[in-house]
């Protein structure tokens, strides 16, 4: 895929969030959140909420007329058991284009309580005959779903070996700014945000005791002095969007890994992040943020909606030099790589 033709996607890829932002702001300010928090459906990989269920029209209307000009194969929750949907209906692995995955709303628990914002996420993967890879996204696009009394909201896309774009618009006028925009280059930890996902029960005790020894070893505590800080953004596209902007300095998902090795023995399986959740990779990527799986390799996936996924994400090299070789050695002292 060209970058003409991946450039042009975005724009329908932009146009499509756009419209499922204005849906969202129109459902948070007319309906209250013990309506949107009700469960609509469980399947694929998470739980589908009523602000979820609200969404996919969007999401299949915009596939639909999308289709009109190109064959292509939707991934995304919401599509039954295989997580895909071909457009138009006798689309094959063999005729697509490329696939498309997406993540209509991630980060929808603090967004349905009207607590923080989520963000809606999507990839253009090329159909190279060979089963899709997120490695291999050609572009991708990311879209901030503001809380009902925001008065502006981001956007940021890329296309493959181009540095991203990022655009604040007001939600009122309608005006869109570009923004400059840089990870971290902080060298340490050291009065920043350094942290890792720890949402939900089940083996939050091994998170917390692998973090709080890997700020120890950073010399990140001082008796009487809080010098590095956590902040829990319950979106896998807000975590990334932290580590682009330079809000963040070291964000890492365990979870994936610990549910495939049973970590800890016995604790009821919890909520992973899928690949849906990481489509947006391809933005920090370009933008210089560092993400790797959990042995310090390039961050990858299958375009699946159940696949776990682990992650860590480092700011800048330095800061990787700094702190993955003692990453590495926790979580090979908690079993989470060999």
């Amino acid at each position: 895929m060209d970058k003409i033709a991946a450039l042009q996607l975005v724009e329908e890829l932009r146009a499509l969030q756009e419209r499922i932002q204005r849906a969202v702001i129109g459902r948070l300010r007319a309906t209250d959140a013990a309506a949107l928090s009700q469960v609509a459906k469980d399947e694929g990989g998470d739980i589908i909420y009523a602000i979820d269920a609200d969404i996919e029209s969007e999401l299949v209307a915009f596939c639909e007329a999308l289709s009109a000009r190109h064959r292509f194969i939707l991934v995304a929750e919401g599509l039954g058991e295989t997580g895909r949907r071909a457009f138009p209906p006798d689309t094959t692995l063999d005729n697509a284009e490329f696939y498309l995955i997406a993540d209509p709303i991630d980060g929808t628990r603090p967004l349905m309580y009207d607590k923080r914002s989520a963000w809606s996420l999507a990839a253009v993967v090329p159909n190279r005959g060979e089963p899709p890879r997120l490695r291999d996204a050609a572009a991708a696009c990311m879209t901030e779903l503001p809380t009902s009394k925001q008065s502006h909201a981001d956007c940021l896309w890329a296309v493959r070996g181009q540095k991203p774009t990022f655009v604040r618009r007001n939600l009122d006028s309608g005006e869109s700014h570009k923004r400059p925009f840089a990870p971290s280059r902080a060298a340490t930890i050291e009065h920043g945000f350094a942290m890792l996902t720890n949402f939900f029960p089940g083996g939050r005790e091994v998170v917390a005791a692998i973090e709080e020894e890997l700020v120890r070893e950073l010399k990140g505590l001082r008796r009487d002095r809080a010098l590095v800080f956590t902040d829990q953004y319950l979106s896998t596209g807000g975590q990334f969007y932290e580590l682009i902007v330079g809000h963040d300095r070291f964000n890492g998902d365990l979870r994936g890994r610990m549910i495939e090795r049973g970590i800890p023995p016995g604790a009821v399986p919890g909520l992973a992040a899928h690949p849906y959740d990481c489509c947006v990779e391809l933005i920090a990527r370009e933008a210089g943020v560092i993400i790797t799986d959990l042995e310090g390799d390039p961050f990858d996936a299958p375009l699946d909606t159940e696949s776990p996924v682990s992650w860590l994400g480092y700011a800048n090299q330095s800061l990787r030099e700094l702190i993955e070789p003692v990453m590495r050695r926790l979580l090979r002292k908690h079993g989470l790589i060999d």
